[in-house]
């Protein structure tokens, strides 16, 4: 026996039960990786900071589904979504006074699905609206929101609610292309076919790769245009 194991062995229950606790803390503390916030990001913080409550940099995307939805396939799908984009899996942490980004190795999608067939149109929208203005919290998180009303069975209302520090509506629109694709391929049982993100926006603000004075670098600006950032 080495004497690291001798020494654990020698340990009373609580002893054993505190070094675990130490040990499961610094594999959840491992498991986040931690980046800069771009310049817009900082400026969206900073407002939130003083009202914390408003709604205002939520973005939010509503469709009606006039179909059979395979509801497990569909979580799947989003769950697909926060494990392929980092920015999905983001929180908002303060480190010395400054708000860093967390990025989480693991984050299960929030998807709440709501029985909604009983519901007058009034009630409905009523609650369409409470849900687009819902606050998040980005320390918390989750960053994203899904929500889907059903009404019958072939007709679904899907609303989609995600804080604008990690999204822009051309990154929304790269999502929806993405859910169609990855649920499509979860139904039918087939390989995922979305092209490789060989680099994240994150690559892009770490110290050295942000010209403070003009935002993005030219290789930051290339890469917005060509893969899933947001800023």
């Amino acid at each position: 026996m080495s004497q690291t194991s001798q020494r654990t062995a020698d340990l009373s229950p609580d002893e054993k039960r505190s070094l675990l606790a130490q040990l499961l803390q610094k594999k959840v503390s491992e498991s986040k990786s931690f980046y800069p916030l771009s310049d817009n990001q900082q400026g969206i913080w900073f407002l939130c900071q003083f009202a914390p409550e408003s709604s205002i940099y939520n973005v939010s995307f509503a469709a009606s589904i006039r179909s059979d939805v395979d509801i497990p396939v569909f979580r799947r799908a989003f769950q697909a979504l926060v494990d392929r984009h980092p920015s999905l899996r983001t929180t908002i942490a303060v480190r010395s006074g400054k708000p860093i980004q967390q990025i989480h190795a693991h984050q299960p999608v929030h998807f709440e699905e709501t029985d909604a067939s009983t519901w007058r149109e009034d009630e409905l929208q009523t609650r369409l609206m409470e849900e687009t203005q819902r606050p998040f919290d980005l320390e918390r998180g989750p960053v994203m929101r899904v929500s889907l009303f059903t009404r019958s069975a072939q007709e679904h209302i899907l609303l989609l609610t995600i804080h604008h520090i990690v999204v822009d509506f051309w990154s929304l629109a790269v999502i929806l292309h993405e859910l169609g694709v990855l649920y499509s391929a979860e139904k039918e049982g087939r390989p995922v076919v979305l092209p490789p993100l060989d680099l994240q926006y994150t690559d892009f603000v770490r110290p050295g790769h942000l010209d403070q004075s003009r935002g993005l670098s030219t290789a930051g600006r290339r890469f917005k245009q060509d893969v899933f950032v947001l800023f």
